[in-house]
């Protein structure tokens, strides 16, 4: 599975919304869960663990047909004039918590996800929530290994996230009114034609959330300019050289204060035969790289400061690629890297350091072209928010809008 791409089958435990009259559990639930003679736990246990699973994540939702209750403000949320909601949406093991209010990292807590316990309150329930009820392996009835065989048949088919939905809306006309209520519009008595309804329109779409992608600058801040992702990597082989450099190969990055080009090579597919663009194949498409294309080299920041410019130490930096390939005839034999080389795979780019970058940050700048790191275009996995003047049919959204249509035309 390439960087950032969907991993297919895993059942979200966050979107398990229905519930059987006959088992009172999730049908997928009991699919993901499949208890069979040979497992050491339960119908019994399943119970439990439903029963757990549906007061630590969502405590104010009763899911009796018809479903009743709220799905409410979480426990991250501060809303004006509510408290910090009950809900505890089941996270992935390396998210990171915020505050709610300065968006300031907060240490993991272990109870935002699966492996939270059955009852998080103190001395109420120790147990973990994937985990057998009917008999304690205390009791020396059961190993403490069959103890949590539920967390382990369950695990790897787990996520907490949907990268894809399927979307069905309705249009219809009606009479508004805002009198008396301030702020908000009320809907009336619907508009139809010969019967009520009969003005409606139906339609859907397919929604493909792995391809969303924030723009990030240097400081390691999503902006809300849309991207789509994809990546790559840094090469193993020399990976960074000079203007400086007097060696008859290409040597190993070690800036100094008079580099302005510097260089690098990465994993590529090709050249385009009419451009000369450098061209990485990415699930389905074609990146196009040339002068002028910006290039993040890994992936966020880190809180320690630098010791001389006291700012925070980048593990990522974003370049503007100056120029494709290397040829330098001074050396004896000459250095001639092309733009790529598909005996390698690798191709080769520049891009310009300022001059007036202090020389201890310039020390640093090896660090963003460790072997193998990720290399991509200047979005990243995230949401970016509402997108003005948001139109499907434009290229860069038709990977997240997958499919788009009418299922009940209007008469």
């Amino acid at each position: 599975i390439a960087a950032g791409s969907r991993i297919p089958g895993g059942i979200n435990i966050n979107m398990l919304w229905e519930q059987d009259a006959t088992t009172l559990r999730s049908k997928v639930f009991d699919a993901l869960m499949d208890t069979q003679a040979v497992n050491n736990f339960t119908a019994t246990d399943l119970d439990t663990i439903w029963a757990a699973l549906k007061t630590t994540r969502s405590p104010d939702w009763v899911p009796s047909p018809p479903p009743t209750g709220i799905v409410g403000v979480t426990s991250d949320e501060i809303v004006t004039g509510i408290t910090a909601g009950r809900d505890r949406p089941f996270k992935g093991l390396g998210v990171a918590n915020f505050t709610a209010t300065a968006g300031v990292l907060s240490p993991t807590d272990v109870e935002s996800t699966i492996l939270r316990r059955r009852n998080p309150a103190p001395a109420l329930d120790d147990k973990t929530l994937f985990s057998t009820s009917t008999v304690a392996y205390t009791s020396g009835n059961k190993h403490s290994y069959a103890d949590l065989e539920p967390l382990r048949k369950a695990y790897n088919n787990i996520t907490t996230v949907s990268d894809t939905y399927m979307v069905v809306f309705t249009i219809g006309y009606f009479e508004t009114d805002t009198t008396g209520y301030p702020g908000k519009t009320l809907l009336r008595r619907e508009a139809f034609n010969q019967v009520p309804g009969d003005l409606r329109s139906q339609f859907s779409a397919i929604i493909d959330r792995s391809a969303l992608g924030v723009v990030v600058n240097n400081a390691g801040v999503a902006t809300t300019t849309a991207g789509r992702p994809w990546f790559t990597e840094v090469s193993t082989e020399p990976l960074a050289f000079s203007t400086t450099g007097t060696t008859t190969n290409p040597i190993p990055l070690t800036p100094v204060a008079t580099d302005t080009r510097l260089y690098f090579r990465f994993a590529a597919s090709g050249t385009d035969a009419t451009t000369g663009d450098i061209f990485v194949n990415y699930e389905g498409q074609r990146i196009p790289i040339n002068v002028g294309t910006q290039l993040r080299i890994g992936t966020g920041v880190v809180g320690r400061l630098h010791p001389v410019t006291m700012l925070p130490i980048e593990v990522s930096r974003t370049i503007t690629v100056a120029g494709l390939g290397y040829n330098d005839a001074t050396p004896v034999p000459a250095i001639a890297l092309p733009a790529f080389d598909p005996n390698t795979g690798l191709a080769t780019v520049a891009f310009d350091w300022p001059t007036s970058t202090p020389t201890a940050a310039l020390s640093d700048l090896p660090r963003f072209f460790t072997p193998g790191a990720a290399m991509s275009g200047m979005a990243i996995p995230g949401n970016p928010g509402a997108q003005p003047g948001f139109d499907y049919t434009q290229p860069q959204y038709r990977s997240v809008v997958r499919d788009f249509g009418m299922l009940r035309p209007n008469p």
